[in-house]
């Protein structure tokens, strides 16, 4: 496989499969494309809506849903 998408890890990363073999941290830059070459494997771990593990309270992906008060509050909480 070229692409490995992972969810519910609350953390987004993305790694590609370097020359050792082993897996390499990509930092992409806000708003430009993402090059995936197609001699490169690569590894998206797209976090989870809610409970963020990073202390951050903004939302990383946000929608409306009615959900209850106590899980918003955990939100801000940022845990």
């Amino acid at each position: 496989m070229r692409h490995v998408i992972c969810g519910h890890v609350h953390v987004q990363r993305l790694f590609y499969r370097g020359a050792g073999r082993g897996l390499m941290a990509f930092e992409p830059s806000p708003g430009a494309v993402v090059p995936v070459p197609p001699h490169r494997h690569w590894v998206a771990t797209i976090g989870s809506v809610g409970q963020p593990r990073d202390g951050r309270t903004s939302a990383a992906w946000a929608e409306a849903a009615g959900l209850p008060q106590a899980w918003g509050r955990r939100l801000l909480a940022g845990r």
